[in-house]
């Protein structure tokens, strides 16, 4: 059976479900016992992340003559996957916490 995005799988070493938050290669999952707070506080952490990152892409490319400028077509993809995947985990930890509330 292929693996779905979203789906709910059994945690490892009990029989509780467990929400899968994000899945690339690997499958990422919110354990049942976190707490909506520890959600939200990762929550927070990974969109600051994606603040800081998108600045630092503005900020490199407002500079003609920043290395970030001159590499742009291999700096530029590499960090807005990574903030694609950061937002699809905020996604996924907000829709968990509407669950949990």
């Amino acid at each position: 059976m292929k693996h779905q995005r979203g789906d709910q799988m059994n945690a490892p070493a009990n029989t509780i479900i467990a929400k899968e938050f994000f899945s690339l290669n690997g499958r990422y999952c919110i354990d049942p016992s976190s707490k909506p707070t520890d959600l939200a506080s990762d929550a927070s952490c990974l969109l600051d992340g994606v603040i800081q990152t998108v600045q630092a892409v503005i900020d490199g490319m407002s500079n003609k003559g920043s290395q970030m400028s001159a590499d742009a077509h291999k700096q530029v993809p590499a960090m807005l996957f990574g903030v694609l995947f950061q937002l699809e985990m905020v996604k996924n930890l907000t829709d968990a916490l509407e669950i949990l509330n």
